[in-house]
């Protein structure tokens, strides 16, 4: 029976097999020549299998020196319990976890949840009994699928479930001599909770007194991604007392993304020797926003860089140049900065923009937009953090694919999670028993056997397969290089003897 859509009469054709046929079509195709996207594209289809989970850039919720036994509820209890919090900022929650008494391994699995002040749960996850969840600082955590963003000023409510006649996890109290805990200082802490007889995870509702109990805590990060990363360990370059200078990078972005913070390199993180404005410039030397960095280690440091809020985020557009820079004074003690070609000094710029050109400028007395071109290399002390959102967008190709190769049912692609899009068999090839995802480096559209090939596939095809009509999952490692970076993925539907063609969903990886 045919398959009716847009325009035109769609009917599965018998193939042998096909990841072959496609890589049958594709193998006389050129290869692109993007080896960094390639290898790229290769470790987030199998970062699954090859990547733990990603505590690098995570900041605890509550931290401990404690060595106490702490307590634990009856063996009969089933309980849900945990703390509500207040951020003093928005930010991206990306794990729940559970104290380890001991560290020798949770005794049994717990259910885990992120809920807003309605009870809804914003994200939950579990942490399994034994070792198997990574280790920090006496807490187990466990990623969720996708970091769930809590707004300033809003309460939150993270939770733990243990059940009637399971063996009970150890948490620690307050109420016990010797117990020390510390609650991190981007959000206020507004008391203990704790719910009886729910069967199951929910958000505690019961205020309780008698000081803190916990087991649950989080991970959490700042939104935003860096600019530049870096590895170096020594910057050992400043300008000389006596000059007056403003530099900074010029960077056109790729797409369209919000700049919300400005930085600075911080060598031997040490803390800033002076205060220092910062700006963002248009092309016309515009400024579109300013702030500054601190003496001293008030603002938040992260990566070697230290970074402070713009008033407002500044939204760059795609195909437009831009200069971030910095201005140090006459007579004031100058930060040192990152210069190619000096020491160990090496810098990676993010993919979500091309990088123009160092500028720099001297007597200027203040900060200005540089307009000078650096001579020898790149020189970065200035930086920003960006918010760039993931993007999932349908194309049918000529002729048209079936369009039902739905985007992610947890949104879109976004680094540390797992993106899941899924293919609707309501009508579309409804024997089906397997889906089959195909990730290209770029769209192409390529009459087919099965349809219309509509990515440019690499030579062997990165495939990964689910159930007919259940959501793919795609991990996302949490890694700054992939800020912006461009994919298609198309499905292909397998009955055992017929398989079809979906959709394509052109993709920008977000954050």
């Amino acid at each position: 029976m045919a398959l009716m859509t847009t325009g035109r009469s769609f009917a599965p054709r018998r193939v042998p097999s096909p990841s072959n046929a496609l890589a049958s079509q594709q193998a006389s195709r050129s290869q692109s020549s993007q080896s960094r996207k390639s290898s790229l594209l290769a470790g987030w289809v199998f970062a699954a299998i090859v990547l733990p989970a990603a505590l690098l850039a995570q900041t605890p919720a509550v931290t401990t020196s404690s060595t106490e036994s702490g307590a634990s509820w009856t063996l009969s209890t089933d309980v849900v319990f945990g703390f509500e919090f207040t951020p003093n900022s928005d930010l991206d929650v990306t794990h729940l976890g559970l104290w380890d008494y001991q560290v020798d391994g949770i005794v049994a699995t717990y259910p885990m949840g992120l809920f807003d002040a309605a009870g809804n749960a914003l994200g939950t996850t579990q942490i399994d009994a034994g070792t198997g969840n990574e280790l920090r600082d006496g807490f187990r955590f466990v990623a969720l699928a996708n970091p769930a963003r809590i707004q300033a000023g809003q309460s939150y409510r993270v939770a733990c479930y243990q059940a009637a006649d399971q063996e009970k996890e150890r948490f620690l109290s307050t109420a016990q001599t010797g117990t020390q805990l510390s609650f991190n200082g981007v959000f206020s802490v507004a008391g203990r909770f704790q719910q009886f007889g729910t069967n199951g995870l929910i958000a505690p509702t019961s205020l309780t007194t008698g000081g803190f109990l916990i087991g649950p805590n989080f991970l959490f990060r700042e939104p935003g991604q860096p600019a530049v990363t870096t590895t170096s360990t020594m910057a050992n370059v400043s300008w000389s007392p006596s000059a007056d200078v403003v530099f900074g990078f010029e960077f056109t972005p790729n797409s369209s993304f919000d700049v919300t913070h400005l930085g600075l390199w911080d060598d031997a993180d040490e803390g800033m020797i002076a205060t220092y404005p910062m700006g963002l410039f248009d092309a016309a030397g515009n400024a579109l926003g300013t702030t500054q960095i601190d003496a001293g280690t008030g603002n938040e440091l992260r990566d070697g860089f230290r970074y402070a809020p713009l008033a407002t985020p500044v939204t760059v557009q795609a195909g437009q140049s831009y200069r971030v820079a910095c201005y140090q004074a006459i007579g004031q003690a100058k930060e040192r900065f990152l210069r190619s070609g000096v020491l160990d000094n090496q810098a990676s710029f993010s993919n979500a923009f091309a990088l123009e050109g160092s500028f720099e400028q001297f007597g200027n007395g203040g900060l200005i937009a540089p307009t000078s071109p650096t001579i020898s290399g790149w020189r970065v002390g200035p930086t920003f953090l960006m918010n760039v959102e993931g993007v999932e967008v349908s194309r049918v190709g000529t002729p048209a694919n079936p369009d039902v190769f739905l985007p992610g049912v947890s949104g879109p692609p976004r680094l540390g999670s797992a993106w899941e899009p899924v293919v609707d068999h309501t009508t579309f090839l409804p024997s089906a028993t397997m889906d089959f995802a195909v990730i290209g480096l770029a769209p192409a559209n390529v009459p087919f056997v099965l349809g219309t090939l509509l990515c440019d596939l690499p030579n062997p095809v990165p495939t990964i397969s689910t159930l007919a009509g259940s959501p793919f999952s795609l991990p996302i490692p949490s890694d700054d290089g992939l800020v912006g970076v461009t994919l298609c993925v198309q499905a292909l539907s397998f009955d055992g003897t017929d398989a079809a063609l979906t959709n394509a969903l052109d993709i920008k990886l977000g954050v």
